[in-house]
């Protein structure tokens, strides 16, 4: 959306956004397959190959903690360069429209200093949801080579108990936070953020308000009231 290539902005299109996320969706399926050939199930239990063991634990850390987030911070930094590459633009065009009197001060004005917010908000939004990320995918890698390296270790009951606990609070908590925390951190960030929902909210509000009482007064015009005969009466049905 903030590249000046009309190529790279057609990937914000609707329909274009679609089939990108239906081909990250096959991918994310197709990348995990290998879960279903080495998991068995024995005596009711699941298990796997002690390789394997090893295997998940390089997997999890090129897949889940190296990749995703390599991605996220390449691409941001391309946004930053994009945003100020179109920032500069911008300022050229002020500066070309006003006269020379008013040169130096042309990156003052109230749209330059609308844009320069909006970008500073949108780089804090992009920059924390990354931390997020990061912070969020490092435990269950951690999680797995820990139980790999320590596989043939003698534990004890405490031991055993603290690394269930923290693979349950890996599973059930951290590979979700960095998803639905990136909301809440938005509205604190982004003043603009909060402006945009509140509005989107507002909107839909008032159209189902309109719809509901358009539905009322149309299942109402039974009742209205007429003269009849001369009596002024209500069309009700007996």
């Amino acid at each position: 959306m903030c590249s000046r290539h009309s190529r790279i902005r057609n990937f914000s299109q609707p329909r274009i956004a679609a089939y990108v996320i239906a081909i990250i969706v096959g991918l994310w399926i197709l990348i995990p397959i290998h879960v279903l050939v080495f998991y068995k199930v024995e005596n009711g239990r699941c298990t796997v190959p002690e390789a394997y063991l090893y295997f998940n634990a390089a997997y999890s850390v090129l897949i889940g903690a190296a990749l995703p987030p390599g991605i996220m911070i390449v691409f941001s930094a391309l946004a930053v360069r994009s945003l100020r590459g179109i920032r500069k633009s911008i300022r050229q065009a002020i500066v070309q429209v006003n006269n020379a009197s008013i040169r130096d001060s042309a990156t003052t004005t109230p749209m330059s200093i609308r844009i320069k917010q909006h970008d500073h908000q949108l780089l804090k939004m992009l920059l924390v949801d990354v931390i997020l990320y990061c912070l969020s995918n490092i435990p269950p890698p951690m999680s797995n080579i820990y139980s790999s390296v320590t596989l043939k270790w003698n534990k004890t009951p405490e031991q055993i108990q603290l690394q269930n606990f923290f693979t349950y609070l890996v599973s059930q908590f951290f590979i979700y936070f960095s998803t639905s925390a990136s909301l809440y951190t938005n509205l604190m960030i982004s003043k603009t953020f909060r402006h945009e929902l509140i509005s989107a909210l507002l909107r839909h509000f008032l159209s189902t308000r309109r719809v509901l009482i358009r539905v009322y007064t149309n299942g109402n015009t039974n009742n209205t009231v007429r003269p009849i005969n001369g009596i002024v009466g209500a069309n009700t049905a007996p």
